[in-house]
């Protein structure tokens, strides 16, 4: 299986306040679809979060 994940560090909810921040995970072997949000990401809790902004990543999957 193949995973990716896309950082969105500028990511708003809902309110529209920005800078709250996202890292979004898919599968890359099936295909993955949708909107950024809470069921498929990680997200910021507070504005200025900026989840993703340092994002230093080595995924293995074994």
């Amino acid at each position: 299986m193949v995973i990716f994940v896309i950082k969105s560090q500028y990511w708003k909810n809902s309110s529209a306040i920005e800078e709250y921040g996202a890292v979004t995970w898919g599968n890359g072997s099936s295909g993955s679809a949708g909107v950024v949000g809470i069921n498929n990401s990680l997200i910021g809790a507070n504005v200025g979060n900026k989840v993703g902004d340092v994002f230093p990543l080595k995924m293995e999957i074994i």
